[in-house]
Protein backbone atom coordinates (compact mmCIF):
# COMPACT_ATOMS: atom_id res chain seq x y z
CA UNK A 1 0.00 0.00 0.00
CA UNK A 2 0.96 3.62 -0.42
CA UNK A 3 0.50 6.04 2.47
CA UNK A 4 0.71 9.79 2.80
CA UNK A 5 2.80 11.07 5.69
CA UNK A 6 3.13 14.55 7.10
CA UNK A 7 4.97 16.48 9.77
CA UNK A 8 2.63 19.51 9.70
CA UNK A 9 -0.68 19.95 11.51
CA UNK A 10 -3.84 20.72 9.54
CA UNK A 11 -3.72 24.23 11.01
CA UNK A 12 -0.16 24.71 9.71
CA UNK A 13 -1.17 23.59 6.24
CA UNK A 14 -4.29 25.76 6.07
CA UNK A 15 -2.55 28.90 7.38
CA UNK A 16 0.46 28.68 5.06
CA UNK A 17 0.11 30.82 1.91
CA UNK A 18 2.60 28.83 -0.19
CA UNK A 19 1.67 25.70 -2.15
CA UNK A 20 1.85 22.38 -0.33
CA UNK A 21 5.17 20.65 -1.10
CA UNK A 22 4.42 17.02 -1.96
CA UNK A 23 7.10 14.36 -2.41
CA UNK A 24 6.33 11.22 -4.38
CA UNK A 25 8.01 8.25 -5.99
CA UNK A 26 7.50 8.59 -9.78
CA UNK A 27 5.45 5.47 -10.47
CA UNK A 28 2.00 4.84 -11.88
CA UNK A 29 0.57 5.28 -8.36
CA UNK A 30 1.45 8.98 -8.56
CA UNK A 31 -0.77 9.60 -11.61
CA UNK A 32 -3.74 10.88 -9.53
CA UNK A 33 -1.56 13.62 -8.00
CA UNK A 34 -0.61 14.93 -11.44
CA UNK A 35 -4.21 14.56 -12.61
CA UNK A 36 -5.49 16.59 -9.62
CA UNK A 37 -2.93 19.30 -10.27
CA UNK A 38 -3.65 19.53 -14.00
CA UNK A 39 -7.44 19.17 -14.03
CA UNK A 40 -8.63 20.16 -10.53
CA UNK A 41 -6.27 22.97 -9.56
CA UNK A 42 -4.31 21.20 -6.83
CA UNK A 43 -2.03 23.96 -5.54
CA UNK A 44 1.04 21.85 -4.82
CA UNK A 45 4.71 21.78 -5.65
CA UNK A 46 5.38 18.19 -6.70
CA UNK A 47 8.87 16.83 -6.04
CA UNK A 48 9.80 13.42 -7.48
CA UNK A 49 12.04 11.09 -5.46
CA UNK A 50 13.15 8.45 -7.98
CA UNK A 51 15.57 7.04 -5.40
CA UNK A 52 12.63 6.00 -3.22
CA UNK A 53 10.92 6.43 0.10
CA UNK A 54 14.14 6.54 2.16
CA UNK A 55 15.26 9.73 0.42
CA UNK A 56 11.79 11.18 0.86
CA UNK A 57 11.93 10.44 4.61
CA UNK A 58 15.18 12.42 4.83
CA UNK A 59 13.61 15.34 2.93
CA UNK A 60 10.49 15.31 5.11
CA UNK A 61 12.52 15.34 8.30
CA UNK A 62 14.67 18.19 6.92
CA UNK A 63 11.55 20.24 6.10
CA UNK A 64 12.19 20.16 2.35
CA UNK A 65 8.69 18.74 1.71
CA UNK A 66 5.45 18.95 3.70
CA UNK A 67 3.86 15.65 2.67
CA UNK A 68 5.27 12.47 1.20
CA UNK A 69 3.50 9.66 -0.62
CA UNK A 70 5.27 6.32 -0.85
CA UNK A 71 5.25 2.66 0.09
CA UNK A 72 3.77 2.12 3.54
CA UNK A 73 6.50 -0.39 4.39
CA UNK A 74 9.21 2.21 3.80
CA UNK A 75 7.52 4.78 6.04
CA UNK A 76 6.97 2.25 8.83
CA UNK A 77 10.59 1.08 8.55
CA UNK A 78 11.74 4.70 8.80
CA UNK A 79 9.88 5.14 12.08
CA UNK A 80 11.47 1.98 13.46
CA UNK A 81 15.09 2.93 12.82
CA UNK A 82 17.25 3.63 15.83
CA UNK A 83 18.52 6.91 14.35
CA UNK A 84 14.95 8.26 14.00
CA UNK A 85 14.66 11.55 15.93
CA UNK A 86 12.32 11.49 18.95
CA UNK A 87 8.93 10.51 17.57
CA UNK A 88 10.35 9.70 14.12
CA UNK A 89 9.77 13.16 12.68
CA UNK A 90 6.53 12.31 10.84
CA UNK A 91 3.15 10.61 11.09
CA UNK A 92 1.36 8.28 8.71
CA UNK A 93 -1.93 10.09 8.17
CA UNK A 94 -3.87 7.89 5.78
CA UNK A 95 -3.97 5.45 2.93
CA UNK A 96 -3.51 6.66 -0.62
CA UNK A 97 -3.92 3.33 -2.45
CA UNK A 98 -5.63 0.41 -0.74
CA UNK A 99 -4.92 -2.32 -3.26
CA UNK A 100 -1.81 -4.44 -2.77
CA UNK A 101 1.06 -4.26 -5.20
CA UNK A 102 0.90 -7.04 -7.77
CA UNK A 103 3.94 -9.28 -7.91
CA UNK A 104 5.14 -10.76 -11.19
CA UNK A 105 7.13 -13.81 -12.11
CA UNK A 106 8.53 -12.78 -15.53
CA UNK A 107 10.35 -15.27 -17.74
CA UNK A 108 12.50 -14.84 -20.83
CA UNK A 109 10.68 -14.75 -24.17
CA UNK A 110 12.17 -18.11 -25.16
CA UNK A 111 10.60 -19.80 -22.12
CA UNK A 112 6.96 -18.90 -22.67
CA UNK A 113 5.87 -22.46 -21.84
CA UNK A 114 7.40 -22.07 -18.36
CA UNK A 115 4.82 -21.59 -15.57
CA UNK A 116 4.97 -20.58 -11.92
CA UNK A 117 4.88 -24.23 -10.85
CA UNK A 118 8.09 -24.80 -12.85
CA UNK A 119 10.03 -22.24 -10.81
CA UNK A 120 12.17 -23.37 -7.87
CA UNK A 121 10.47 -22.76 -4.47
CA UNK A 122 13.02 -20.09 -3.54
CA UNK A 123 12.00 -17.99 -6.59
CA UNK A 124 8.29 -17.81 -5.69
Amino acid sequence: MFSPVCYMTEEDIMSNPRPLRVGFVPEHFSTPIHFAQKYFGLDAELTPFPSGTGHMITALRAGDIDVGIGLTEGWVAGLGKEDAPGDGGYRIVGTYVETPLCKLAPVAAGNLSLGVTDLPPSAV
